[in-house]
């Protein structure tokens, strides 16, 4: 899966309510463990349908099984729901990355305002406009093969429709900061679909997620690492989600790519 398109798939599914008229199963008291994954599905959705806010710090890992390949981006991550649920956006700033060549310092950020998705290399002063979302319509940025892996505000109808659930037991590695996480595991229901299986972490007492591990037919993984995750705790700035053209004359190059005037122009 390329970087860019798979940088969404680990923050879409967890922040939606089931849709009317879906029959849902009643999840357990607070105080008692889940023990089906439709009951995870189900808490999950509540809990995340009153998230506004989203801060976090994010590593975000992926390998490529037949090179070989192993590359970490480390940064933060910032998501903003509207009231109404309609327009999500985030922007992830990387500032470290890790491959073979050791560790390097490295400034890029990937920015979602509801139309538009960002990619700005700053070091190389490189920006990148796709416009992913026509005028009038809406789309989930955190859906499961959107642009950024993660768990947040997916339906457990709209889950179940691609993947069978299964609920693991808790994460139990004494040394992992995991440890008495819910663990759920998607399974692709097609053998024709590009991912194989999600792996999902969530926070046993808030149900915010703490890890997504993806892995694709082909043998390739994408690792979302969510850490110190902070719901509705902190206001955003608007500007955060700005997809402003920088100028020219200040070195940028630019590349925008429109849906109606593909390639890029």
């Amino acid at each position: 899966m390329a970087w860019f398109a798979s940088i969404l798939i680990a923050i879409a599914l967890i922040a939606g309510q089931p849709p009317a008229g879906a029959a849902a199963t009643e999840p357990p008291a607070a105080s008692e463990p889940f023990t089906t994954a439709e009951q995870l599905l189900d808490a999950v959705a509540a809990s995340d349908a009153k998230i506004d806010t989203l801060h976090t710090t994010i590593r975000y890992e992926t390998v490529q099984d037949l090179l070989d390949d192993k590359q970490v981006r480390k940064g933060t991550a910032v998501l903003h729901i509207s009231p109404d649920r309609k327009l999500k956006q985030f922007r992830v700033s990387f500032t470290q990355f890790i491959s073979s060549r050791g560790l390097e310092e490295q400034s890029r950020d990937y920015i979602f305002d509801g139309r538009y998705l960002v990619e700005r290399l700053n070091d190389e002063k490189q920006f990148i406009k796709r416009e992913v979302v026509r005028p009038g319509q809406e789309m989930d940025p955190m859906a499961i093969d959107g642009p950024l892996p993660l768990p947040i505000g997916q339906s457990r109808e709209s889950i179940l429709k691609r993947f069978t659930a299964e609920l693991l037991e808790p994460e139990s590695d004494e040394t992992s900061r995991l440890k008495g996480c819910y663990r759920l595991r998607l399974t692709a229901r097609n053998a024709d679909d590009d991912l194989e299986m999600v792996d999902l972490w969530y926070d046993s007492q808030t149900l915010l997620p703490g890890r997504a591990l993806i892995t694709e037919r082909s043998g390739d993984t994408v690792q979302v690492d969510l850490a110190n995750t902070k719901g509705n705790q902190a206001e955003v700035d608007p500007a955060e989600f700005s997809t402003a053209t920088p100028p020219l004359e200040d070195g940028w190059r630019i590349d925008i790519r429109l849906l109606e005037d593909e390639p890029a122009r």
